[in-house]
């Protein structure tokens, strides 16, 4: 059995243990609920053998035995649903000597670091292509393990080393020096510091301590977000699946800079700053792909339009781009949006206020046109029409900026 395998079989029986120690102390509770009534009954009863009571309220203390008799009544029937809870700590026992047996573990809480440490081992040195079973299979057990929200979200950075020794590996790790990274983050940008994370420069006695980029799902899964991302159910994974496609992409070559570079020009024009810039205020290629997962940009549905529009850089098809978009974006308008900026090469930014506009005069055509239904052309005829559309289409969108200014 392979150790995930393990650590899932683990991660179960603590699930079932969770449940049994809430079983045993809701046990507990009830009977010491039951105590305190018996106590109560016994002291109801001995004031009523001992007549210790005045004219009138004799009814009122057999009525107060009544109910706390049935009161107690109702916690033994609690108590017999839950069942015999020295069974029920037997069982907790035994799980619990599985769960360490079976994981090498000395504890439950140890079982925790030891699957925190199997995560980041298989994000700083594995490959999903070669753990021994299909990266789809793997990937299922991944999510059981650990949770969409947490693989999504996951980052760590690298151990640091220092600068004049640089063989020289700590186990310490970024988050110890992260209160003194915040403490100088703002300070040590004026002094080039980069704040993306690659290779960052603290002083440390006389030497430079480095970070080394942080690491993401990427790093373990990269070129296989198009086999996974029918697999993830929210979108965070979907999301970070998306930003792991498109660093994928970038770094076999073909470039994702034109697409971010123009998207974000757009956007600087409504005061809007998706993307990380460098220190001249260019936008940051690598900076913004391994941020994207946590930047707004890829809830602005205008990038992907933009990424459309570049389809040629990226090499990255339509129907595989959808899967990993927010189905909240997807309607008839942003589909016909997609369309046209990859026929056309050419896409306007929505603004807010013009987000949901639609432009009904050429969408007829433009769907026909995508869709195949246009008569048989000849070469030239299909190279004029695509010119005379694309220059009506800029006219068009002229107009329709005029009257908008």
């Amino acid at each position: 059995m392979g150790k995930i395998d393990d650590l899932i079989l683990a991660k179960d029986v603590i699930s079932s243990n969770e449940e049994l120690k809430k079983k045993i102390k809701k046990y507990n509770e009830i009977t010491d609920r039951k105590d305190s009534l018996q106590e109560k009954l016994s002291e109801l009863n001995d004031r009523i053998d001992m007549f210790e009571y005045s004219e009138g309220t004799e009814s009122d203390l057999y009525q107060e035995v009544s109910e706390t008799e049935e009161s107690i009544e109702e916690l033994d029937e609690e108590l017999k649903k839950i069942g015999d809870v020295e069974v029920l700590q037997s069982k907790y026992e035994q799980q619990e000597n599985k769960v360490l047996e079976t994981t090498g573990a000395s504890s439950t809480s140890e079982f925790y670091e030891l699957e925190e440490k199997f995560l980041e081992n298989l994000i700083f040195n594995e490959d999903i292509a070669n753990v021994g079973e299909s990266p789809e299979e793997y990937f299922k057990k991944l999510i059981q393990l650990y949770g969409e929200e947490e693989l999504a979200h996951y980052s760590r950075y690298a151990p640091v080393y220092k600068e004049n020794d640089p063989d020289n590996i700590y186990e310490n790790y970024y988050d110890e020096y992260e209160e003194s990274y915040e403490d100088n983050l703002e300070e040590s940008y004026e002094e080039d510091f980069d704040v993306l994370g690659i290779h960052e420069k603290l002083a440390n006695d006389d030497s430079t301590v480095y970070f080394a980029y942080p690491h993401t799902l990427h790093d373990f899964i990269q070129g296989k977000e198009d086999q996974l991302v029918g697999i993830a159910s929210t979108q965070p994974l979907k999301t970070a699946l998306l930003a792991s496609k498109l660093r994928t992409i970038d770094e076999v070559d073909m470039d994702v800079s034109a697409a971010i570079n123009e998207y974000s020009e757009e956007t600087y024009k409504y005061g809007k700053n998706y993307c990380y810039n460098d220190e001249y205020g260019i936008p940051d290629t690598r900076g913004t792909l391994l941020n994207l997962a946590v930047l707004p940009i890829l809830e602005d549905r205008n990038f992907y339009m933009y990424l459309v529009k570049h389809i040629d850089e990226t090499q990255l098809p339509i129907k595989n781009l959808v899967a990993y978009i927010d189905p909240e974006f997807i309607n008839e308008q942003f589909i016909n949006d997609l369309k046209k900026a990859r026929e056309t090469k050419t896409y306007e930014y929505q603004n807010e206020e013009t987000n949901n506009r639609r432009d009904e005069s050429i969408d007829g055509e433009l769907i026909a046109w995508l869709e195949g239904k246009e008569k048989t052309l000849t070469s030239l005829e299909k190279e004029e029409k695509k010119i005379s559309e694309a220059e009506q289409l800029i006219d068009m969108q002229k107009d329709g900026q005029n009257k908008g200014e």
